[in-house]
């Protein structure tokens, strides 16, 4: 029996023209056993276009007022059901084979957590993509988060935003190791979109772990965006 993976995909009113995109993304994974959870904070149960026995739209009756404390509602709606969890956020998309390529991950190394250390972020205002890398492996961008039930039954999200840096704290360095999101062809798993409401400031280029993307690099990016 495979394991059950759940997609959790916070979204609200500003974010709903990057939902039916999300969804394509999750329907295009060649992972079988997956669920996608809509945990959508809108006002009022706006419908969405997409319905699907494998996605649940589920709109809390209290709003929480962080992205820690929505991600804990969400998980806490699943919990009983999930083997895996992994953060599928309605700004990005994934490859085919992402969930496929994390669970081997996970399994393989035997930890909690695992996610990308390295990723593409498309701005999407000014047409340019950059590419983030993190030379601590133990370190996963929040997007990226893939991780066993037993690290969120151990340790819950931290009531603020943006919420994942700490939780992968709290859960342990040593209980995480990523892998590259870039396939040794030079092609990524994932792309973030920076649009100006992301969770995190910082995710705009800000340090030395960001790098423009080559002209190759952000002609895959754009494909992966249509």
């Amino acid at each position: 029996m495979e394991p059950l993976i759940w997609c959790i995909c916070p979204t609200t009113d500003k974010y709903r023209d990057f939902l039916p995109r999300a969804i394509e993304s999750f329907r295009a994974q060649s992972y079988g056993y997956k669920r996608l959870l809509v945990w959508d904070t809108s006002e009022g149960n706006t419908p969405y276009i997409g319905q699907s026995p494998l996605i649940s739209h589920r709109l809390p009756a209290e709003i929480a007022h962080t992205v820690g404390g929505l991600r804990n509602d969400a998980i806490e709606s699943i919990i009983h059901e999930a083997d895996y969890i992994a953060h599928f956020d309605v700004d990005d998309v994934s490859s085919p084979d992402r969930l496929s390529v994390q669970l081997a991950h996970i399994q393989k190394t035997g930890k909690l957590l695992t996610g990308f250390y390295n990723m593409p972020l498309h701005d999407a205002k000014n047409e340019k993509t950059w590419i983030y890398a993190n030379e601590d492996h133990r370190y996963a961008l929040g997007t990226s988060l893939f991780y066993r039930r037993e690290a969120w039954e151990r340790v819950k999200f931290p009531d603020q935003t943006p919420e994942d840096n700490k939780w992968r704290k709290d859960v342990g360095l040593d209980n995480c190791e990523s892998q590259s999101c870039f396939r040794s062809d030079g092609s990524p798993i994932m792309v973030q979109t920076v649009h100006g409401g992301n969770a995190s400031a910082r995710i705009y280029p800000s340090s030395a772990r960001y790098s423009p993307a080559t002209a190759e690099q952000s002609r895959i990016v754009r494909e992966m965006l249509k």
